[in-house]
């Protein structure tokens, strides 16, 4: 057993021997063997790889070349390998034979980031909504990452992102081996969250108008949408353009920018359009009764009426009215009136066709039993307006004498005439001088007349003053502004009566004294004394012409409004004979012809009457008035519009005049 396990031994040595003794031959005789590689990462790296080569003992020269085109170079210790590459390697033995070569392929270098992120937006126009960021990585990127603006923190991306504002959004990756990208940005700017700026309305018309109202709306510069409705009920509009409004409403308007904020509605409430006219003035009369004295007329506006007006006539002026008007004479007011906005109401219209022209008449008692006069009274009540009894004298210290004839004063009152005591100087020019200068003298009058006028139930004075010296102009005027400034207010009337002119004129000493424009501011009418053209004691011709009596009247009215002017009026006739003369009534003139036999003739250029005649060889000439010259007078007050007409006097008349009179005003 022992010697079996003697030659196993003797048996492995011999063949150990046997091959290395192979080995020594075969060395001796064919190429060296390659040296071997080993390298450092053998992991993916993107850094750079150590080779080292291991050659053998006997290698005296030690090559290695990077790459086929690489050049030999000697190996003196691991090789850094910066990029992927075959590297070579071989060595020389001492006894000159080259080895064969060894090589090992470096492939695990990867110096080559991914390819940089790109962003994906789920939109990129304007939008109010959020917005959906994708993030798109090459397949080879390991590591993912994105932050929001640049002083954030880097996040790893696992999924889409959503913006509800705009930022700047980063993004980066980085391979398996740690090549990172380079940083890529995205600004997202299309998210707008903020709505417009509120449109505003401007109406072109803001005060009250009765005309169609312009709205124009300024819409903010980012609004694309631009729209209105009118009212609550009505379609949104695309605006164009102003807006017509044509009546109260509300306008509205709103817009919206390009990405679909929509801004507040605005709001213009249109409330200055009023295309309702007031209602129609409301014209009133004081009264609708007949009469000679002013109608007081009244207008109700409604409240609405900014604008009230009134016009006299269909031709009249519109004036704006404050204050009752004072109508003299049949005439038609008319009355309209606008409102805030302009609207003008229907016109409305009053005729007023109950004023009749003043019939004054002047009353005498010249005895207890005299009733001419009154008789007078009674028969025309409904004619008459007014009677002044000549029945009370002045003297120069301004103390009345004279009686009241309580007979005409009591019927005329009970009757709706008015009453008045006449003041007269008897026509005494001294008289009248000692009186007007005095102020003392003018004050006793004044207090007697106030007097007179309360004990006697007078409505009214009737200054008639006449004869007065042209100096004393001014005199009288001052007393008639004291009379009248006492007397209106205690609700006395006062008329005064003027002597006749058809001019003024400090030469015309006959009536310069009476100042027809002052008078007439300080009394309620001028009675003017248009008759005795002709006077007793001058020579014979017509009392009143009627071309003597239009020239006194067309004077008066350059100086005195028409509703102040009563046209004095004779009754009476003169009779011309020899050296005298003397006074008749109508009736006493056709008495006088009729004795005589004498042919009463109408003279077609005076429009007068008159007749001559013989007695006891003396030539006789008579003036008159009747019913048929004054006729004359009475359309001469009509066509001149006058207050009226003043008689002298009662008594003396016949009922032919006032058949006249009836007729020509409409009594």
């Amino acid at each position: 057993m022992m010697n079996k396990r003697i030659w196993l031994f003797v048996l492995v040595v011999v063949a150990i021997l046997s091959a290395n003794l192979v080995h020594l031959y075969a060395a001796s005789n064919t190429t060296p063997s390659a040296p071997t590689l080993s390298f450092t990462p053998m992991t993916p790296t993107n850094g750079n790889v150590t080779v080292t080569i291991y050659y053998p003992k006997t290698a005296s020269i030690k090559q290695y070349k990077l790459g086929t085109d690489g050049v030999w170079t000697t190996y003196y210790a691991p090789v850094v390998v910066t990029s992927n590459v075959y590297v070579y390697a071989r060595y020389q033995t001492s006894a000159g034979y080259w080895s064969a070569l060894g090589g090992y392929p470096i492939k695990n270098i990867d110096k080559t980031p991914p390819l940089a992120p790109t962003f994906s937006l789920s939109s990129t126009v304007e939008t109010n909504q959020d917005v959906t960021v994708t993030i798109n990585f090459s397949s080879d990127s390991t590591n993912k990452q994105y932050k929001l603006d640049s002083d954030s923190t880097w996040i790893n991306y696992t999924n889409t992102i959503v913006l509800s504002s705009n930022t700047t959004i980063y993004a980066k990756a980085s391979d398996s081996v740690g090549n990172w990208t380079s940083i890529v940005s995205y600004t997202v700017s299309n998210i707008d969250n903020t709505k417009p700026s509120m449109p505003i309305l401007t109406a072109d018309i803001v005060s009250p108008t009765n005309g169609d109202v312009n709205i124009t709306v300024a819409y903010p510069d980012d609004a694309k949408i631009k729209q209105y409705r009118i009212g609550n009920d009505s379609n949104w509009i695309d605006y164009n353009g102003s807006i017509l409004i044509t009546s109260n409403t509300v306008v509205y308007a709103k817009a919206s920018d390009s990405a679909g904020n929509w801004s507040d509605e605005a709001v213009y409430i249109v409330n200055n359009i009023d295309k309702v006219a007031p209602d129609a003035p409301v014209i009133i009369s004081s009264t609708t009764r007949l009469t000679d004295e002013p109608v007081i007329i009244s207008i109700d506006f409604s409240q609405d009426s900014v604008l009230r007006q009134y016009k006299i006539g269909a031709i009249g002026n519109w004036l704006d009215y404050t204050d009752p008007l004072n109508i003299n004479t049949n005439t038609t007011v008319y009355s309209r009136a606008s409102d805030i906005a302009g609207n003008w109401s229907i016109e409305a219209a009053f005729g007023i066709t109950n004023i009749r022209r003043t019939v004054m008449a002047y009353t005498v008692k010249n005895y207890s039993t005299d009733v001419s006069s009154y008789n007078s009274i009674k028969a025309n009540t409904t004619t008459i307006n007014e009677i002044a009894t000549a029945t009370y004298s002045v003297d120069g210290l301004g103390n009345l004498t004279g009686t009241a004839p309580m007979d005409q004063i009591s019927y005329a009152n009970s009757n709706g005439i008015r009453t008045k005591l006449m003041v007269s100087n008897s026509f005494d020019a001294a008289l009248a001088k000692q009186l007007l200068e005095s102020p003392a003298n003018r004050e006793n009058l004044k207090n007697n007349i106030i007097s007179l006028l309360k004990a006697n139930n007078y409505t009214g004075v009737d200054i008639d003053i006449e004869n007065i010296p042209a100096s004393c102009r001014n005199y009288f005027t001052t007393f008639m502004s004291e009379i009248y400034s006492v007397l209106k207010p205690l609700g006395y009337g006062v008329s005064v009566a003027v002597q006749a002119k058809t001019y003024d004129s400090p030469n015309a000493t006959w009536n310069y004294a009476f100042d027809y424009k002052s008078l007439a501011q300080y009394s309620d009418f001028l009675m003017i004394m248009a008759y005795d053209e002709h006077y007793a004691g001058g020579i014979p011709g017509a009392v009143a012409s009627i071309n003597w009596v239009t020239s006194v009247i067309d004077y008066a009215l350059t100086v005195v409004p028409k509703e102040k002017i009563v046209l004095g009026m004779a009754a009476y006739g003169y009779d011309w004979g020899g050296t005298t003369t003397k006074a008749y009534s109508i009736n006493g003139c056709y008495n006088v012809a009729s004795q005589y036999g004498a042919i009463v003739k109408f003279d077609d250029v005076t429009k007068s009457k008159y007749f001559t005649y013989m007695v006891n060889g003396v030539s006789h000439t008579v003036w008159f008035e009747d019913g048929e010259t004054i006729a004359y007078k009475l359309d001469l007050a009509n066509s001149k519009d006058l207050k009226g007409v003043g008689i002298w006097r009662l008594g003396l008349e016949n009922s032919n005049y006032w058949s006249t009179i009836k007729e020509k005003f409409n009594k």
